[in-house]
């Protein structure tokens, strides 16, 4: 088993922060609905009690404006991506497809996938900066707890169906 890095916790929990800050909003805006009454707090808050990170005052702030920057730079690019995706399903299935159009399509599509990809990186890089050296080393240690009882789950389900645990 490919053991895994100790940054891969704190990329997989702010991940998933702005995974759900971003969808939140995104399904708000789909309403039109006002989404300024989000607050990036929130989710700080979740972190804060799941992990025992027991973040400062200044340290959350630090925080929250780590998150609402980085959603400011990427709601744009999640719209552009969404209406991107929308024009390439239109390419993709006409009834006579457009090899070059497509082409420019996915260019685009790589373009602002991996805008979206620095600036979440960037955006974790700066949340690992304002947490201790004790709060990064309580990510790692329940991302190994949290790994382990997947793992233990998982082996469990593989032998309910007959798959065997895995290795």
């Amino acid at each position: 088993m490919k053991a895994l890095r100790p940054s891969n916790i704190l990329i997989t929990l702010f991940a998933l922060v702005m995974l759900g800050g971003i969808a939140s909003a995104v399904q708000a805006s789909s309403r039109n609905v006002d989404v300024t009454h989000m607050k990036p707090g929130h989710f700080l808050r979740i972190i804060d009690f799941l992990l025992d990170l027991d973040l400062t005052p200044a340290q959350k702030n630090d925080l929250q404006a780590i998150i609402s920057d980085t959603q400011d730079t990427l709601q744009p690019l999640m719209a552009d991506m969404h209406e991107a995706r929308s024009e390439m399903d239109e390419t993709f299935l006409a009834e006579e497809i457009d090899a070059v159009k497509a082409a420019a399509q996915i260019e685009e599509m790589s373009r602002l996938k991996a805008q979206m990809t620095t600036a979440g990186l960037n955006a974790l890089l700066q949340a690992a900066q304002v947490l201790t050296p004790e709060q990064r080393q309580t990510i790692i240690e329940t991302r190994d707890e949290w790994k382990s009882c997947f793992m233990h789950a998982r082996n469990l389900v593989l032998g309910l169906v007959g798959g065997g645990p895995a290795n």
